[in-house]
């Protein structure tokens, strides 16, 4: 049986020039917006790749949807 479409039947969602994969992601993208307006987090970035090593071996690229740091203080 093959089924048409993604497999979790999102829907592509596009915000400030930016698609994303679906519309709870584009929603967390801009609360994580906000928060890095307001001085909450810093360095927000999208689909950052980050090689996962075992013992020194690749065993695969991790894709993570984003990456941000957490302001001390709201310094």
């Amino acid at each position: 049986m093959r089924i048409n479409g993604n497999k979790y039947r999102n829907k592509k969602t596009e915000v400030n020039g930016i698609v994303f994969d679906s519309k709870k992601e584009a929603t967390r993208y801009c609360e994580l917006k906000t928060l890095e307006q307001v001085g909450v987090i810093r360095d927000l970035t999208c689909q950052v790749r980050m090689p996962l090593e075992i013992d020194g071996d690749r065993v695969c690229v991790y894709v993570c949807d984003f990456r941000y740091e957490l302001r001390e203080n709201g310094n």
